[in-house]
């Protein structure tokens, strides 16, 4: 079975790629890949293992100082002769995926790892220059995938990843723990077959506790949302910066609804998921207000408000005070 994956990096909105890679060697590092001017450098790790499984390791290093804007950064386009099986596993960092196929956009990284099933793949890859990006890729023939673990107990794994039924991109919440496994793929102190046999090693591992997790405790995972992952999910929410987030892909990340996810919130902290949100958001605004020159208006729009007016009455009925008077006590 034949299979492509080309990798275009793009340096600003809609350029041409200015590097294509076809990845057909057993082994390829980059430790240059390119970036907008100014924005930074990157490294790109590429191992061919057993069972032609494709992993690929890219480090995204931005300009310190540098604002959260979403630069295009790479195109990822794919062709096989059967279905291949793609897993991006975020360590650090967002991304905003446009699948061009579908046209339809995606937010991993803090929002979960991101799972395909395709014979052609066209992706666009945008990173938020806000945070250092660190990520790994995943890439085997659907055959493959049988050949481990035996065709019934693949297609359990696809279909509680929400891979069926039509369905070819899909965005779960991993736990840390076994994200990590990816992460720890690609050991800087090993070289040569030696690091390839490791690296064998920690995808096979990831796969089955990727099974685990996605077959074995499906039932427990909707029926209830695990403490441990509400309390992941509000430390996520306190590093989210901007406007509020999409609630309903972070509750499709857990498989649940928004509903659910709200109530075991709240069951947990006594008090409400937007409740939480927008104390978070305010709290964000003040330090802003207090620290920064930027104007109330630009701090009201990045925070998601509609207009200044709606933003000072949350504000005031938060802190008991209204944001100009932060302004008013302070000599520039």
């Amino acid at each position: 079975m034949k299979s492509i994956l080309n990798i275009g990096w793009l340096t600003e909105a809609h350029a041409e790629p200015v590097q294509q890679m076809e990845l057909t060697q057993d082994s390829m590092s980059i430790s240059a890949v390119p970036m907008a001017h100014g924005a930074g450098h990157s490294s790109f790790d590429y191992m061919r293992l057993a069972l032609k499984m494709d992993l690929i390791q890219v480090v995204h290093h931005f300009t310190p100082g540098l604002p959260g804007h979403w630069l295009p950064m790479a195109e990822v386009v794919g062709k096989s002769s059967e279905p291949q099986f793609l897993v991006r596993e975020f360590f650090s960092g967002k991304s905003l995926l446009h699948d061009r196929q579908l046209d339809k956009k995606l937010h991993d990284g803090l929002a979960g790892s991101t799972f395909h099933l395709f014979e052609q793949i066209d992706l666009q890859v945008w990173l938020n220059s806000g945070k250092d990006v660190e990520m790994a890729m995943l890439k085997m023939d659907i055959s493959t995938l049988y050949s481990l673990m035996g065709e019934a107990t693949a297609q359990t794994l696809l279909l509680g990843l929400r891979l069926g039924k039509g369905q070819v991109t899909s965005l779960q919440r991993v736990p840390p723990e076994i994200s990590r496994l990816l992460h720890s793929s690609f050991p800087k102190h090993l070289s040569g077959g030696l690091r390839r046999l490791h690296a064998q090693a920690k995808v096979l591992e990831y796969l089955v506790t990727l099974t685990e997790h996605f077959v074995e405790g499906k039932g427990n995972r909707r029926d209830n949302i695990k403490t441990q992952v509400v309390r992941e999910l509000r430390e996520e929410l306190q590093r989210l910066e901007g406007s509020l987030p999409n609630l309903e892909e972070f509750a499709r990340s857990y498989g649940v609804s928004v509903r659910t996810l709200n109530e075991q919130f709240k069951r947990e902290y006594r008090q409400s998921l937007y409740s939480f949100i927008a104390e978070e958001r305010l709290k964000a605004a003040h330090t802003a207000l207090t620290h920064s020159r930027q104007a109330i208006k630009v701090i009201a729009v990045q925070l998601g408000f509609s207009d200044v007016s709606s933003f000072s009455k949350a504000f005031t009925k938060c802190f008991g005070y209204p944001p100009g008077s932060l302004r008013r006590d302070r000599e520039f």
